[in-house]
């Protein structure tokens, strides 16, 4: 039995009202033209019958005898030969546009030119609206959709692909739908099964008169919208576009079926809910209605949410909405709280068709103030503040209105209106390819990195050219695309064939200015590799640029992150700092940056901030990052809730390219007031770490007490420290390789000062390595056999001068560097697929080799680990990393090189330990060329039985594992995963690695059990990929042709 439980829908914000109708500023009226189109061996001379060319007028000849009259019309554009330079190169000289001159019309004026017998054709010119940007009034009050910096949808730019098709459907969940709406009728699905209003249940499905949905609230089939929210929903995924009317939705054109679910005062039910869902099925099952997508603008009040069989009655339903192939979107809730650990419903549902979403602002930013999040549950971001939409006319039946909302309400129908655009383009995706293609094609936002699944935010654009079916050639890349200032940096892609294309095509590459690039190759082919060279001067500005690539003609745009060095993280604060009365000016911490080097400056990166806030008055405070330039970015907006507690966990962009080096701030500002707090009525605090990823050089943290000169020790140094009553002050110390011991000592003058050391990271009061808190005025730590890398020293206490000082004791052991004949600094030889355990201290390199003896097809090197940061080389003959052959350094331990048919002679692998190391695992295999013919491969020519190419077990992973087989020629290959636990999904490929949404065959069930089978094989390599749609352990693999 289905209990009947309360829905809460959430609405913050203000509704501000916009008139429909608004009226726009009206341009001045163009004066009429004609193209005159000339036939093709026309000369100079023969255009002279037409036109008179003297300097920039044009006389039209024997005027009055053509026309009755003289008149004289002005054309700049004409040369000497007579030829509109404006259509030279299209034409080439046979069109020219000619304004028509007063005192005759259009018609009359096009008669008399055609009479000449050297013009083919005489046609108006005539207005054509852009598709991209339509005529409806309300256009320029949707920045979600277009907003001059760009921080939109890329709406225009879609639409000149496609504006949407009735053939797609969307249903919607909610208080219904305003289906009378000047602006919505045109897309409001009708059921030609029923007669209106007659009573009767013409088409016999158990709804009567259910002409434009049903209302399960009320029990009865009208959906007429009593509240406004539907009819907000509906607005944004599709009010009627170049219409002259009011807004534009997602799409301009699409069919919306509308079920009531809530009643006018939005309350609403489960059994509500579900009801609607078995409608919705019903009509694509029984009517054939090609309905892909629901969208769902509610979730379930949380304190309702009381027993484990709530949320599976909830994923028993949204199963069955997936075996029907339909997206299920859903608005991620509006209490700015992290889903991850207070459950939505519907919204934290699992299945593999459920697309949660987050709002942002119309600046890009996250939506703090009415935004749910969740970094494993909230899968993208979409425009959810000031949002204009269409209202009811039953809130307003004089004329149409349109409302300016804020919420995830409105965020969610953006992604179900993009679902349908990129439908209308190509109806065969599925619904996880959907998901997945949505995600991966939006844009990249540094406020949702830590908010959601993908980072992004969706780009209607970017989608639609990823759902393209038309035959096309692509660049595919896994490597990292950066491009360090004055370096070659060499990015490579595969060609990639889309949908069945079989010719070569030219390459070309267009770049912004300050970066010059060039493709290896001038044409390219499927399964070709070309490598993009390219360099950026010291003008062009740290961040993301976007290259153009072209192939046969079809652009694509590839982001790419121009970085001002190579980079590495500096922890700049890791404290607590009490909100008390003798902070001034609303400042709660200062800390600064310096570098090692003096003769290197530091650039900034990435900044990445986490603060744990706690005090009574959260929800009126603005927090302000501010960079030691000067640069203040609001990193916490007020939003008025009476909260206690706040956290951010964000990175930010707005630093990119400034100097690292000086004073980093923190503000708070009482927006409540409307002053710079000097906190003294404020009771509470922040905790809060600070990390900043730079270039230039290595950085040290500097001690925060004032008047401190020097904060490196070095080895037989001694530093003195000002000292005041619990303030901590910091040091770091370099240790080389092969050291016996490192001690530190501490002397405190009149008083007593405590030590913490650590290696790695900055010492605290709770992470120490070794800690020296006698209570005495000596104090010291003896550390054996310490690490090579960096050592944090913490001093804290009460004295008039405190002393530190470091001796560090050699062993008789030499370092790498200083003696590489030694034996531990030989590489080491690995086995082809034999794995190798690699544990290393940061900053440190570790070489391998491997012998190529004969002919091979590939050399595969990879390294895995959940620990650390390892970096991979992979070069022929000589161990040199900074010209490599191939380079993987993805910011984790997990790392892959490939080598295509490697030369015979020595690899050599080197494993770079960016951050310390423990255990990962290394494994070259090398692959040996297969020789087939149009019958047979090597290992089963002669025969017919079954051939096994692979026979694995115990397969993990919680992203992707490649496979390559070699089959011959019309042969039936058969691919099966099975066992383990987890979910992998199957995709094949014939010559490149496949997508979600671009394979030969895949298998998606709800398990690890998945089966390809390719009948009529072509002779070559075939690429396999298991796709962890939920970690995966103990899966066996079988590939196998016959």
């Amino acid at each position: 039995m289905i209990k009947k439980q309360t829905l809460m829908v959430t609405f913050l914000g203000t509704f501000l009202p916009l008139l429909g109708f608004c009226s726009q500023a009206s341009e001045l009226p163009k004066k009429s033209a004609v193209l005159v189109i000339f036939k093709k061996n026309s000369s100079p001379v023969d255009r002279l019958s037409v036109f008179n060319s003297d300097a920039k007028l044009i006389e039209l000849k024997r005027s009055a005898q053509l026309m009755g009259k003289n008149t004289t019309v002005f054309n700049p554009f004409m040369t000497s030969d007579n030829v509109d330079r404006r259509f030279k190169t299209l034409s080439s000289g046979q069109m020219a546009k000619i304004v028509v001159p007063n005192g005759i019309t259009i018609e009359a004026f096009k008669l008399k030119l055609k009479q000449n017998p050297a013009v083919k054709m005489v046609v108006e010119d005539k207005t054509v609206q852009s598709q991209g940007l339509p005529n409806d009034p309300l256009f320029a009050q949707q920045p979600s959709l277009h907003q001059v910096n760009d921080h939109d949808l890329d709406a225009p730019e879609a639409w000149d692909i496609s504006t949407g098709s009735k053939a797609i459907y969307v249903a919607v969940i909610d208080t219904g739908i305003d289906y009378t709406h000047p602006d919505l009728s045109d897309n409001i699905w009708i059921n030609e099964g029923e007669i209106p209003n007659d009573g009767i249940d013409n088409d016999g499905n158990g709804y009567i008169d259910d002409v434009h949905g049903i209302d399960t609230w009320n029990s009865d089939s009208d959906p007429m919208d009593g509240n406004d929210h539907g009819s907000n929903v509906a607005g944004i995924i599709g009010a009627s576009g170049n219409n002259g009317l009011g807004i534009t939705g997602v799409n301009h054109h699409v069919n919306l079926i509308s079920c009531k679910a809530f009643s006018d005062g939005r309350g609403g039910s489960t059994s509500t809910i579900y009801q609607c869902l078995d409608y919705i099925l019903s009509l694509k099952q029984e009517k054939g209605l090609n309905i892909r997508v629901i969208n769902n603008s509610y979730s379930q009040a949380k304190d309702s949410i009381t027993e484990a069989e709530d949320i599976a009655i909830w994923q028993m339903m949204v199963d069955r909405v997936a075996d029907e192939d339909i997206l299920f979107v859903v608005a991620a809730s509006n209490e700015s709280s992290d889903n991850d650990i207070i459950t939505q419903m519907p919204g934290n549902l699992p299945n593999r068709n459920v697309i949660t979403v987050a709002s942002t602002r119309q600046n890009g930013r996250f939506a703090y103030s009415h935004s749910n999040y969740g970094l494993n549950t909230v899968h993208i971001g979409a425009p959810g503040h000031s949002v204009t939409t269409t209202e009811s006319l039953l809130q307003n039946p004089e004329q149409p209105y349109y409302f300016l909302l804020q919420g995830t309400s409105f965020a969610a129908p953006h992604v179900s209106g993009a679902a349908a655009l990129a439908l209308s383009v190509n109806p065969n995706l599925t619904a996880v390819e959907l998901k997945k293609m949505l995600m991966a094609t939006g844009d990249k936002l540094s406020s949702l990195d830590s908010k959601t699944v993908s980072g992004k935010r969706v780009n209607l654009h970017k989608l639609l050219v990823a759902a393209d079916s038309s035959p096309r050639l692509v660049f595919e890349s896994d490597q990292a695309r950066q491009i360090i200032k004055g370096q070659s940096n060499a990015i490579i892609f595969n060609l990639v064939a889309k949908n069945g294309l079989e010719n070569t095509a030219s390459l070309a590459v267009l770049t912004p200015t300050g970066i010059t690039a060039s493709l290896s190759a001038a044409t390219g082919e499927a399964g070709q590799t070309v490598i993009l060279n390219a360099t950026a001067t010291e003008s062009v500005s740290v961040g993301e640029h976007i290259i153009t690539l072209s192939a046969g003609g079809f652009k694509q745009e590839i982001a790419v992150d121009v970085l001002p060095g190579s980079l590495e993280t500096v922890n700049l604060a890791a404290e607590t700092f009490q909100l008390t009365p003798w902070l001034p000016d609303g400042v709660l911490s200062n800390v600064t940056l310096v570098p090692s080097d003096s003769s290197e400056s530091l650039i900034t990166y990435d900044v990445k901030v986490t603060m744990d806030i706690n005090h009574e008055k959260v929800g009126e405070l603005d927090l302000y990052l501010i960079s030691p330039t000067g640069t203040k970015v609001n990193i916490l907006k007020s939003d008025g809730n009476a909260d206690t507690q706040r956290d951010i966990r964000e990175v930010f962009y707005d630093f990119r390219g400034e100097s690292a080096e000086g004073r980093w701030s923190v503000q708070a500002y009482d927006n409540s007031g409307g002053f710079w707090l000097d906190l003294d009525k404020i009771v509470g605090a922040i905790n809060w770490t600070l990390s900043v990823e730079v270039a230039g050089g290595k950085a040290n943290v500097e001690p925060i007490c004032i008047g401190s000169e020097a904060t490196v020790l070095t080895d037989g140094s001694t530093i003195t420290l000002c000292s005041k009553e619990d303030l901590q002050q910091h040091l770091t110390m370099q240790v080389p390789e092969s050291q016996e011991s490192l001690t530190i000592e501490l002397t405190a003058d009149n008083g007593n000062a405590d030590l913490y050391i650590n290696f790695g990271a900055q010492a605290n009061l709770s992470r120490f390595d070794c800690i020296s808190n006698k209570g005495e005025s000596i104090e010291s730590c003896v550390i054996d056999q310490p690490n090579a890398g960096t050592y944090y020293i913490m001093v804290t206490g009460a004295a008039d001068e405190v002393e530190v000082s470091a001796r560090l004791v050699a062993s008789n052991e030499r370092s790498c560097q200083e003696d590489p004949t030694q034996e531990k600094c030989q590489a080491v030889e690995l086995t082809s697929g034999i794995s190798r355990s690699v544990s290393a201290p940061s900053k440190t390199l570790t070489e391998f080799y491997i012998d190529v003896t004969g002919p091979m097809q590939h050399l595969v090197v990879t390294s895995n680990g959940d620990n650390g940061d390892a970096d991979l080389f992979v070069n022929f003959d000589t161990a040199d990393t900074s010209n490599a052959e191939c380079r993987s350094r993805s910011g984790s331990s997990n790392e892959s090189c490939v080598i295509d048919n490697p030369q015979l002679g020595r690899y050599f692998i080197s494993v770079e330990a960016y951050k310390a190391i423990e255990n990962i695992s290394l494994v070259a295999e090398l692959i040996p060329e297969v020789s087939c013919n149009e019958n047979c491969c090597d290992q089963d020519c002669g025969s017919g039985d079954e051939v096994i190419l692979l026979d694995e077990s115990n397969l993990s992973s919680d992203s992707l594992i490649v496979r390559e087989v070699t089959v011959p020629a019309g042969k039936t290959l058969t691919v099966t995963t099975s066992g383990g636990t987890g979910d992998a999904d199957l995709f094949v490929k014939f010559a490149s690695q496949p997508l979600l949404w671009d394979k030969d065959c895949g298998s998606s069930s709800s398990s690890n059990d998945e089966t390809c089978s390719i009948t009529n094989t072509q002779a070559g390599t075939y690429y396999i990929v298991l796709d962890s749609y939920e970690a995966f352990t103990g899966l066996s693999l079988l590939v196998s042709y016959q």
